[in-house]
């Protein structure tokens, strides 16, 4: 059952009865209204004008960060190409001369011992 009873006598008394006449004026409770919501409104103003200070900061710093991000994206894909770059060009002809050197080292080494019932290749 919820309070006050609505439909009910009880109710309608509860109602008719509410605000108590002695300890109860309208002026003075409007005014205390009106007070408390100035009061309200003069300590939230100061706060509201620090929250546009932070939120406005707060927009240049990630305007900054994005651009580094950015930077930092290009970056990387200029170290990609130039890496490609070089492994296209040098990594190529450096593996075919090691790949040479090698082959060279092999022979000479095979050369220089003696040949015991091996058969060449």
């Amino acid at each position: 059952m919820s309070w006050p009873p609505s439909g009910s006598f009880a109710g309608r008394q509860w109602a008719l009865s509410w605000p108590p006449t002695g300890s109860f004026s309208w002026p003075l409770t409007l005014d205390e209204v009106r007070i408390a919501i100035r009061s309200l409104s003069e300590g939230t103003t100061p706060l509201m004008a620090e929250v546009t200070a932070t939120v406005s900061t707060t927009h240049q710093q990630l305007k900054k960060v994005d651009d580094i991000a950015s930077n930092v994206s290009d970056a990387s894909a200029n170290l990609s190409a130039l890496s490609s770059l070089v492994a296209a060009s040098i990594g190529s002809p450096l593996i075919r001369v090691l790949a040479f050197s090698h082959g060279v080292r092999t022979a000479l080494a095979n050369h220089s011992k003696p040949v015991t019932g091996r058969r060449s290749r």
